[in-house]
């Protein structure tokens, strides 16, 4: 819950409306995911462990999995997968009616330990990033949530220095 209400606080901060999104296309850089078939309901925010975005793809890779977004600790955002496709970031949990989150989602991994707190030209590039999507599908406020929110099993992220 306490993402729902940060998340909800920078969507309508102004500094985010003004924030300028600098977007590097990584689109060829993974093949890990497939076609949706379905539309785009909720938002999955994800910390990294890794402490790069390149780190961050090559463990992704490596494990087979993708992300629609990794945001650099410098604001620097790499799409590595189209919203239009359904990436491969979310695992086990359920959300509401949603079974697999994979199938709804837009996901972001936040490069980040966990264990740190995040910068604020990240968390505002985040954020930015945030509002457009969520403005893009009409996802609502209730549907932005962190990977632990509907795997608290399994998960930790994203960490509450967030």
């Amino acid at each position: 819950m306490i993402l729902l209400i940060n998340a909800a606080f920078l969507l309508t901060t102004h500094l985010v409306m003004t924030t300028a999104l600098n977007i590097v296309d990584w689109r060829n850089q993974t093949t890990y995911w497939d076609a949706r078939t379905g539309g785009i309901y909720a938002l999955v925010l994800h910390h990294t462990v890794t402490p790069t975005a390149q780190g961050t793809l090559d463990v992704l890779n490596t494990r087979r999995l993708s992300i629609h977004y990794i945001a650099d600790k410098n604001g620097t955002i790499y799409q590595t997968v189209d919203e239009a496709n359904r990436a491969w970031h979310t695992g086990t949990g359920v959300w509401g009616n949603f079974v697999d989150m994979n199938d709804v989602s837009v996901g972001i991994e936040i490069v980040n330990s966990g264990d740190e707190p995040f910068p604020e030209v990240q968390e505002m590039a985040v954020a930015a990033l945030s509002k457009a999507i969520v403005g893009r599908y009409g996802i609502l406020p209730k549907n932005i949530v962190s990977h632990a929110d509907f795997d608290p099993r399994n998960k930790e992220d994203v960490s509450g220095y967030f």
